[in-house]
C-alpha cells in the first residue's frame, strides 16, 4: 500500500514527532510504501509569525502537498499534525485531489488552542462547552491575544463541515479523548480509538527493585508538575534517588533550588530507553488531561512500574495497575504518601511486572500495524490479502 505520511514536526523534536517517525518506521517493515511529508514551523521569530499568520488556510504548504500526492498517488495520506505550517487546507485539498485521509488527534488543537484543555494549571473546556473565542479572552496561546485570535480562527476553519468532511477517519488515542472531540463536534462515526505502540526495548537486566533510579521524563514547564513532583519528594527523607531528565522553561530555577535531585537533561529515546531498563519507577506528575504520553508506553514496555497522575487517560493507558499507584494530580501531600510506596522492593517488582504485561496486550508493534491496517483497509478499500 501506499501511504504519503504528512506531519508537521515542532522546533524542537518531542513525542509526537518520535510517533511519526517510529509509525514511518513500522509500516516500512510491515511491506507498505511510505513517502514522507513534513513540514516545518521556522525557528526564528518572524518567518513562524508569517507561517502562524497563514495558518487559517496556507496556499504554499497546501500546493506543495498536493504537488506530493499528485506525483506519489498514495493510496491514502495519513495526517499527524497540521500545526502551523500545514493547514486545515491539507486535507480539503487531498479530498478534492481524490486521496482518502486519515488524521491522528495526538493533542486537542482542534477543540482547544493551547491543544492540553489547560488554562491557569487547571482543566479547562470552555472552548468545548461555550465560544470558541474564550480562548482569545483568557490568552490561552502563548499568553497573547493576537496568537490566540489566529489559532481560534484556525480551530474554526477545522470545525467548519467542508474540512471535518475531508477527513475518513480520525484516530483517538484514548476513549477519553474520543469522547472529548465528540463533545466538541467531531462526527463520532468517524473516529476510530487506535492506542499508540513502541518498539521493545528488550529484557530488564534485573528486576526493578535492584536500582534506586526514580525517573521523570519530559519537558521540565508546569504543566507536566514536576515542581509539584519535587516538593514531595523533599517533603521527608528517602532512600532513594530522583533522576530528573529533560529540558524546558523550569530547568535553570530547578537546578538551582534543589540540589539534591539530579538533573541530567534532555536524553535521545535510545538513552531513555537504556535508563528505563535499569531504573527503579518511572514518576508522571503531569497537571493535565494530556493524551496517552509515550513515556508511560516506554516504561511499561520496559517493566517499569509507573506513579502517576490520576487522569481518565492515564487510567486507560495503565490498566492494571496496582492500588495507590494513582494519585490526585496536584496534591502534594497525596503525591509524598504515594511516593513511599516505591520503597517497597515488592510493590514496584510486581507493578513492573503488570506494566509489561499490558504492554504486551495492547502496545506492542505488531498490534499497532494490525490496526492501522485494518482502519486503512477500510478508508482505502485496499485488499491486503
Amino acid at each position: 500500500m501506499k501511504i504519503l505520511h504528512v506531519h508537521t514536526a515542532y522546533r524542537q523534536s518531542g513525542g509526537e514527532d518520535r510517533v511519526v517517525a517510529s509509525e514511518r518506521e513500522l509500516l516500512g517493515t510491515g511491506g507498505h510504501e511510505v513517502m514522507p511529508f513534513d513540514a516545518r514551523n521556522s525557528p526564528r521569530a518572524l518567518p513562524a509569525a508569517a507561517q502562524l499568520m497563514l495558518a487559517p488556510w496556507n496556499p504554499v504548504s497546501t500546493s506543495n502537498l498536493v504537488t506530493a500526492a499528485r506525483s506519489f498517488a498514495p493510496d491514502l495520506a495519513h495526517i499527524h499534525n497540521t500545526w502551523f505550517a500545514l493547514s486545515p487546507g491539507a486535507p480539503r485539498s487531498l479530498r478534492r485531489a481524490g486521496v482518502p485521509v486519515v488524521m491522528t488527534l495526538h493533542n486537542y488543537r482542534l477543540i482547544c488552542i493551547n491543544a492540553n484543555l489547560l488554562r491557569e494549571g487547571s482543566p479547562c473546556d470552555l472552548c468545548i462547552t461555550g465560544s470558541r473565542w474564550s480562548g482569545v479572552r483568557h490568552r490561552c496561546y502563548h499568553d497573547g491575544v493576537a496568537g490566540s485570535v489566529i489559532a481560534t480562527a484556525t480551530a474554526m476553519t477545522w470545525a467548519t463541515r467542508s474540512t471535518l468532511d475531508s477527513v475518513a477517519a480520525f484516530i483517538a488515542l484514548t476513549d477519553f479523548s474520543r469522547n472529548m472531540f465528540v463533545r466538541g463536534g467531531l462526527d463520532p462515526d468517524r473516529i476510530r480509538v487506535l492506542p499508540n505502540f513502541t518498539f521493545d526495548p528488550g529484557q530488564r537486566p534485573t528486576p526493578p527493585s535492584v536500582s534506586d533510579t526514580v525517573l521523570f521524563v519530559g519537558r521540565l514547564s508546569t504543566e507536566k508538575g514536576v515542581e509539584t513532583l519535587i516538593q514531595a519528594w523533599e517533603s521527608e527523607p528517602r532512600s532513594l534517588r530522583l533522576v530528573v531528565a529533560g529540558d524546558g522553561p523550569l530547568l535553570d530555577r530547578l537546578a538551582a533550588r534543589h540540589p539534591g535531585v539530579s538533573f541530567i537533561g534532555r536524553l535521545s529515546a535510545s538513552e531513555t530507553s537504556r535508563m528505563m531498563l535499569t531504573a527503579r519507577a518511572v514518576v508522571y506528575p503531569s497537571l493535565s488531561y494530556e493524551n496517552q504520553s509515550m513515556v508511560l508506553l516506554e516504561a511499561m514496555a520496559a517493566g517499569l512500574p509507573v506513579l502517576a497522575s490520576d487522569w481518565p487517560t492515564v487510567r486507560e493507558t495503565l490498566v492494571g495497575t496496582p492500588a495507590g499507584m494513582l494519585v490526585p494530580p496536584g496534591d502534594r501531600e497525596a503525591w509524598a504518601n504515594a511516593l513511599g510506596q516505591l520503597e517497597n522492593d515488592d510493590t514496584v517488582d510486581l507493578a513492573g511486572l503488570a506494566a509489561r504485561r499490558r504492554y504486551e496486550a495492547v502496545h506492542t508493534p505488531e498490534l499497532g500495524l494490525q490496526r492501522l491496517e485494518a482502519l486503512y483497509r477500510k478508508v482505502a478499500g485496499f485488499d491486503f490479502a
